[in-house]
């Protein structure tokens, strides 16, 4: 089978090669050579063998049974009547009774326990009454075809069991003709061969039928295997994709936003805030004296640290809000829609609460401190020049020895 597409990998291939020789059909039952597939292709399948099962035996029913006016019509032996009118009413109610009950049991339906019972059932009835008509051997034989042709392609049932029957009622029927009727050799020999011809037939097409069902079955598994292996496929993709992104926008350490992606989000405000420059504010924190923390400590103790300091300033971000790594021991919280004295009031309580904290170090107990700077964006500053400013602030705050807060003004 070609499945569409062809932007399937090497591996998925493979597993729908494997796929493929699990749904192996075997040349002599026409069905999967693998018993728990062909359990659940039958489970699959029992819906519309129900279905199929109930128009075929009503029908066939109804059939078997309307031929009882010609039985009234053509046998004058009331004894041979009545039992010819009882075996059809019998076959007739049996076949009926399986069109009813196939949804309840649908398991041997679908296992061709009772569509081989009502098929005999039916065939041992008219193999009993045939030569009570009064009928040449060709008026039997056309009988007989017609027979044949219902259990092999008329009712639903395994390839196997249909032809059981069939053949065995072949056989039956031909040694019965024989005995009843004086035939020749070449009136034998047309029987052999229609009667053997009609099998070979019935059976090619019972056999095609139930391999095209099977073939049907398999194709459509193997493609929505193949779906769902594309749609896992594409799934992995796009979260590859996703966390591609989000390493690209994240700082690996801290997991917040990175600078680059910081000043991306501050130009979108500053575009929203065009008009209104006093509301989008900043403030830039950065750890005092985190290289003698980092050499005292060593580098993954300090990030330790960094992490941390993280986690704390994040309990102070909210609504519009961003924060972001801007550099090896500096965050940046971006405050759009906010005025510069209530960012001033934010940057204490988070210089107060970072200085309160401590953070254990090597069996160490650390306080960090931070200094601040807050600074409100001028409206003819770009992105570069607003965080240069803050950051030239910042400098300066811990130059006059940090854990404080300090305003930068717009110049």
């Amino acid at each position: 089978m070609t499945l569409p597409g062809g932007h399937i990998n090497r591996e998925v291939e493979r597993e729908l090669a494997r796929e493929l020789a699990g749904y192996r059909l075997s040349v002599l039952t026409s069905e999967f050579a693998d018993p728990s597939v062909e359990t659940t292709f039958r489970e699959f399948i029992h819906p519309v063998w129900v279905r199929n099962t109930r128009h075929a035996m009503v029908m066939a029913a109804l059939f078997y049974l309307a031929f009882a006016v010609c039985d009234i019509l053509l046998l004058e032996s009331e004894e041979a009547l009545r039992t010819v009118i009882l075996t059809r009413i019998l076959i007739s109610a049996a076949g009926l009774g399986v069109a009813y009950s196939a949804e309840y049991f649908w398991r041997a339906l679908v296992d061709g326990v009772t569509p081989t019972l009502v098929v005999g059932l039916a065939m041992t009835g008219f193999l009993s009454f045939t030569f009570l008509f009064p009928f040449d051997a060709g008026w039997h034989v056309m009988g007989m075809m017609i027979m044949l042709l219902g259990i092999y392609v008329f009712i639903p049932n395994r390839f196997l069991l249909a032809m059981l029957v069939s053949v065995l009622s072949t056989f039956i029927f031909i040694y019965m003709l024989l005995s009843h009727f004086d035939l020749s050799l070449g009136q034998t020999m047309l029987l052999w061969l229609t009667l053997v011809g009609m099998n070979l037939f019935g059976a090619v097409s019972a056999a095609r039928i139930s391999q095209m069902s099977r073939e049907s079955y398999r194709d459509a598994q193997v493609l929505r295997l193949a779906n769902q292996r594309l749609a896992e496929e594409m799934g992995a993709r796009l979260q590859l994709e996703q966390d591609l992104r989000a390493l690209a926008e994240h700082d690996e350490l801290t997991g917040l936003m990175n600078r680059r992606r910081f000043e991306e989000v501050t130009l979108d405000w500053m575009e929203r805030l065009a008009d209104r420059p006093y509301r989008l504010c900043l403030l830039l924190l950065r750890v005092d004296y985190f290289k003698q923390l980092r050499d005292t400590y060593g580098h993954l103790r300090a990030d330790e640290a960094l992490m941390v300091l993280a986690r704390f300033c994040e309990r102070f971000v909210g609504g519009e809000a961003v924060l972001a790594r801007a550099g090896e021991a500096s965050f940046a919280l971006l405050l759009p829609l906010c005025e510069q004295d209530t960012a001033r009031e934010l940057a204490e309580r988070i210089r107060q609460g970072a200085e309160q904290s401590s953070v254990t170090l090597a069996d160490v107990t650390v306080h960090l401190t931070l200094s601040v700077a807050v600074t409100q964006w001028g409206a003819d500053e770009n992105v570069a020049l607003f965080l240069r400013r803050a950051d030239q602030g910042l400098q300066a705050v811990q130059v006059r020895g940090g854990n404080r807060v300090e305003m930068v003004p717009y110049a």
